[in-house]
């Protein structure tokens, strides 16, 4: 005669094989798989003349509190900032635009060398960037504006003394409300905000060379 088993020891049986089932047939969430988006440095023609005995060094890019992410940001009310679901950038904001600026000032060639703040190398000058404004502005209903805004100063290494402040600032509206439309506005922006950055820079450095 056989043994019946307790009801409650078949459920609990019952719920560990769906378990191990659910997690070995791979089953698939509704949310969205991530996209990751890249930015692209502009192509800055090298001014004239050239700073070929000058070496840069690039700080660390700073942000604000909330934009120190990968998330793609968006104020979709004024003063309320919030990022696009499953959309990223391929890193954290301070270290994509910090290796952003520097490919960008040494694409240009108007320094003798340009290197980031990890790089245990001599540098005359250095160049700080401060993001003030870096968002996809969807207040307005419909595509959303895409602003970029960097302050940047530059110093002697020498003695820390301040050559130069400035503003670089773009704003650019994306022309759809894809994804793939506020990012192409985005990476205009960048490349108006990073091609006025290097221009500031090698105006400056060279305006205290020949001071000196």
């Amino acid at each position: 005669m056989s043994r019946l088993r307790p009801a409650y020891l078949v459920s609990l049986s019952s719920l560990a094989v769906a378990a191990v089932l659910t997690a070995c047939s791979g089953l698939r969430s509704d949310a969205p798989a991530p996209v990751t988006y890249l930015l692209r440095a502009p192509a800055v023609g090298a001014p004239s003349p050239t700073l070929s005995g000058i070496a840069l060094r690039v700080e660390r890019v700073q942000v604000p509190p909330g934009f120190d992410t990968d998330r793609i940001l968006v104020l979709r009310e004024p003063r309320v900032l919030d990022h696009y679901v499953a959309s990223r950038w391929t890193g954290p904001l301070p270290a994509v635009l910090s290796s952003l600026t520097v490919e960008t000032l040494r694409g240009a060639g108007a320094f003798g060398s340009v290197h980031d703040a990890a790089a245990a190398l001599h540098s005359d000058y250095s160049l700080r960037v401060v993001v003030r404004r870096f968002e996809a502005d969807a207040t307005g209903g419909g595509p959303p504006l895409v602003r970029v805004q960097l302050d940047g100063t530059v110093s002697r290494r020498a003695d820390r003394g301040v050559v130069a402040t400035f503003v670089a600032s773009a704003e650019v509206p994306s022309a759809a409300q894809r994804m793939g439309a506020i990012v192409a506005a985005f990476d205009t922006a960048v490349g108006k905000a990073l091609s006025e950055v290097t221009t500031r820079a090698v105006e400056a450095v060279l305006a205290d060379v020949t001071a000196q």
